[in-house]
């Protein structure tokens, strides 16, 4: 049956695109500049230097999700859409929660992956990773996602160990008029979204959007209902000013509610709301300047279990300047406090209450060697509650051989700071302490070495490859002691390579394809007394390879298909899976897309991620239709 599908899939896209060439004349083919390959060579990127570069430019492994993208893939969840990038994985846990991960160390809290949303970081100091069921960004209003692999420490700070999720949302100014959308389908019950947007003043705009969705829950082995349904609802709004002195202010806001079903209590609960201000201007001889804040509160529930609040206060700014004519400078720092309550649950935190201080500053110089050589040097300084001062210093060097071709390598060292979980564990039942966190709990460091090479050999081929080699010290171990403390007894590497490509063979059909293969080793260091063999801290696939085709055919249909196949994960032994989705869309008007969205489509149902969870939860084929309308 699969091999039949496959067959059909591969058949349907040949013909349809030897029908778009017959029956429309060049000069009648529709606007094709979404499939644009020279364009998405194009992108800019500012995730990696805090300043805009063309993406084929970056001395990094670096990976960009477009808004056309994550349309033409038919999600409404940023976790989804993550599976677009390469060599990030991503694996459903449950009803509500997703390992995510590059280079390793999938967990279902990855404590190793700094994740942002317009400058605001959505790590929690509580567990360490993010809470992706509680992250509900109206995604038609989504610009790009930058994902940088590998470690990003100089200029974002603790935890951008393995890498940097960098989430980016529209110009209010780009995003004027009515849209409303709707979504239903076997598992995503209800979708539901409208945003609007216009001009306060010629130079000022703004936008307001509210969202909500409700998601069926998983199955478990025996076919039955893990009882795990999730409902979100998110409001918020966007202001954007130009102002006199070619300067730029951003203020917005979002606020959101949240349940995600348990199988044998009440709901987890969760609620959050934040404020962000940015400004931004551009100075006279190449100096720029930018500013950050944002304000963050959040509350989380699982009942019998964890009870959370927390607010954090953010202020950091950067300067660029040029030093030389063949260099330039990047600085800047700032400083955050978070305010953590907890109360006694299953899992508690001593203190209850915890308020965590961190400031930093970081340097970093792009010296232009020739013409064609470019060297980046810089370090940043931190330091936090729970940890003394921390340098994390970094050197990247890059060679262009010509316009849309360089190679490049770097040499990093990151830091991951101790949690709340670390330090102020306490799990305990009948007044006995099974897991607990210890003040001797330092942070984990990372040492990356990595390589690679992106070039387009014509207008409509484009390649990249990437290697690295992670040497980590003081990961964290479980000590018996008799008791469970936490400790820094466990050191590892992993290896691997990351393939990526782009084949626009026609003008209407692009093709991307990627592959990554690693290995990760943890092992206890002498003295150890853990026997996990790493197990809670990253259960990762051996290989993934992904393929996703876009295809435009005639009178405004579109045929996209996305295939993806995954190994056997290191630590629990679940399988692999291999799946595919697809997705047919029609714009019968410039203001109405239609379509109709197939997942899951090579088996009935299977797992991905184990998690150390008692049952497995089973993930269903899916049917969902669709329906966008919008004003400009």
């Amino acid at each position: 049956m699969r091999q039949c599908l496959s067959v059909v899939v591969l058949v349907t896209l040949a013909v349809s695109t030897a029908a778009a060439s017959r029956e429309q004349p060049a000069a009648q083919v529709q606007d094709l500049k979404t499939l644009s390959l020279e364009e998405l060579m194009q992108i800019d990127v500012t995730t990696l230097s805090r300043a805009p570069e063309r993406r084929i430019d970056a001395p990094a492994a670096v990976s960009v999700i477009t808004g056309e993208d994550i349309r033409r893939y038919g999600v409404d969840t940023l976790a989804d859409a993550l599976r677009l990038a390469d060599s990030v994985s991503v694996a459903r846990f449950n009803g509500g929660s997703w390992a995510i991960a590059t280079r390793g160390f999938s967990a279902v809290t990855n404590n190793k992956l700094l994740v942002m949303i317009d400058g605001r970081s959505v790590y929690t100091p509580l567990f360490g990773g993010v809470f992706w069921e509680a992250q509900h960004v109206l995604l038609p209003d989504l610009d790009r996602i930058e994902i940088i692999r590998g470690p990003a420490g100089i200029l974002w700070g603790p935890n951008a160990v393995n890498g940097v999720i960098n989430i980016i949302t529209k110009n209010a100014a780009d995003t004027h008029g009515v849209l409303v959308r709707g979504v239903t389908g076997s598992r995503e019950r209800a979708h539901v979204a409208a945003r609007f947007g216009a001009h306060i003043t010629p130079r000022s705009s703004y936008r307001l959007y509210a969202v909500g969705s409700e998601f069926d829950s998983p199955q478990l082995e025996d076919g039955s209902s893990a009882r795990e349904n999730r409902r979100l609802r998110q409001a918020g709004g966007r202001l954007d000013w130009e102002l006199a002195g070619d300067a730029h202010m951003t203020v917005q806001g979002d606020l959101n509610v949240g349940r995600v079903g348990l199988p044998d209590r009440t709901d987890i609960e969760t609620g959050a709301g934040n404020v962000v201000a940015t400004y931004s201007k551009r100075l006279s001889g190449g100096h720029s300047l930018q500013l950050v804040g944002y304000v963050d509160r959040e509350h989380r529930e699982v009942p019998r279990q964890t009870w959370e609040t927390r607010s954090t206060y953010n202020l950091e700014g950067q300067h660029s300047m040029r030093l030389a004519p063949r260099a330039q400078l990047l600085w800047g720092g700032g400083l955050r406090s978070t305010e953590s309550h907890t109360r006694p649950e299953l899992i508690s935190f001593e203190p209850d209450d915890r308020t965590i201080n961190q400031v930093h500053g970081f340097a970093q110089a792009e010296i232009t060697v020739t013409r064609a050589l470019s060297v980046t040097v810089g370090s940043r300084g931190e330091r936090t509650t729970f940890t003394a001062f921390t340098l994390q210093p970094a050197v990247r060097a890059k060679y262009t051989l010509r316009r849309d071709s360089l190679i490049w390598g770097a040499v990093s060292r990151a830091v991951r700071t101790p949690t709340r979980f670390d330090r102020d564990l306490r799990i305990q039942v009948n007044d006995a302490v099974l897991i607990r966190g210890s003040e001797d709990f330092k942070a984990e460091e990372l040492t990356a070495y990595e390589s690679g090479a992106r070039f387009a050999p014509t207008s409509r081929v484009s390649m990249e490859v990437s290697g690295f080699h992670n040497d980590y010290d003081d990961l964290r171990s479980q000590e018996a002691t008799p008791f469970i403390t936490l400790a820094n007894l466990y050191g590892g590497h992993t290896t691997g390579v990351e393939l990526a490509g782009n084949v626009q063979p026609h003008e209407r059909w692009l093709v991307h394809a990627g592959y990554t293969g690693q290995r990760v080793t943890l092992k206890p260091q002498p003295g150890s007394h853990d026997m996990t063999n790493g197990r809670d801290e990253a259960d990762d696939p051996s290989h993934i390879f992904t393929a996703r085709s876009y295809l435009n055919l005639p009178r405004r249909f579109e045929l996209d298909g996305f295939f993806r196949a995954v190994g056997k994960l290191r630590a629990s032994g679940l399988p692999g899976y291999h799946e595919l989705d697809m997705r047919i869309g029609w714009q019968p008007t410039e203001r109405t897309d239609i379509s109709l969205m197939g997942r899951e489509l090579l088996h009935p149902r299977h797992a991905e991620f184990a998690g150390g969870g008692s049952q497995l939860r089973y993930f269903q084929r899916e049917v969902a239709v669709r329906v966008t309308f919008q004003t400009k």
